[in-house]
């Protein structure tokens, strides 16, 4: 769902993000909330630039794209705007906001893929042979099969490993049942997200691990075991609650 109130306000649409994102710290948990609240703050302060816009296209812009001051009337102008100004603010602000919750936000992500690993180990029975996520399941394998624990024939044929669109088949298969078990589509990936390792890897893969592990409590068939994930709180630097 779209924050409407912030569009009505001026926002564009690719200035906001997704309720779940930070309900749920998805994915783009904490930077697509900070670049929300200063894109607000950016539109509060629209109009600051008229007076200097004016100047410029009566054609006293060469000092400003110069770097220099602008003269108007007796009064000197500097070539930065107020909104520059300010937007050299709020990315310093960004970057302190971004790191004072850095620490907690890798720690987190270290609990969650934990937390991810031993549950496929788990329901599939077979230790990882590395700690790489990417090599333990770029091949969709091991995920098809943890699927197929979870619901006998949940994917019905998977693809030995080796052919790249076989492996690709495994994922989109894969991503498949986990929408017949309940996943919603948002909290699945696009098979090339793992396999390419795009923008969104790990992290989305991970969450489509956990979402299926939380609709396996309602499966009356499955008797576990259950994903159990250690929550790392913001006051406690990397200790775990």
């Amino acid at each position: 769902m779209k924050l409407e109130a912030a569009v009505k306000f001026g926002l564009r649409p690719n200035n906001t993000f997704r309720t779940p994102d930070l309900y749920e710290k998805r994915v783009s948990y904490p930077k697509a909330i900070l670049d929300c609240i200063f894109a607000i703050q950016r539109v509060s302060s629209k109009g600051s630039t008229k007076e200097f816009s004016a100047t410029r296209d009566m054609g006293w812009s060469a000092g400003a794209q110069g770097g220099g001051d602008v003269r108007i009337e007796g009064k000197v102008h500097s070539g930065v705007s107020s909104e520059d100004k300010a937007s050299r603010g709020t990315n310093r602000a960004m970057q302190a906001a971004t790191a004072s919750v850095a620490h907690v936000a890798d720690a987190q992500s270290e609990a969650d893929f934990v937390a991810a690993r031993a549950w496929l180990e788990g329901v599939s029975g077979q230790a990882w042979p590395s700690d790489d996520l990417w090599e333990n399941t770029k091949d969709g394998v091991l995920l098809c099969q943890v699927v197929n624990k979870i619901r006998a024939g949940g994917v019905p044929r998977i693809n030995r490993p080796g052919a790249p669109f076989k492996e690709m088949e495994n994922l989109t298969n894969f991503i498949a049942a986990c929408k017949a078990l309940g996943c919603r589509e948002s909290d699945t990936f696009r098979p090339p997200d793992l396999y390419e390792k795009r923008v969104s890897y790990p992290k989305a893969i991970i969450n489509c691990i956990h979402a299926l592990a939380k609709v396996c409590k309602k499966i009356k068939d499955f008797n576990g075991p259950y994903l159990e994930v250690q929550k790392v709180s913001g006051n406690a630097g990397n200790q775990y609650m």
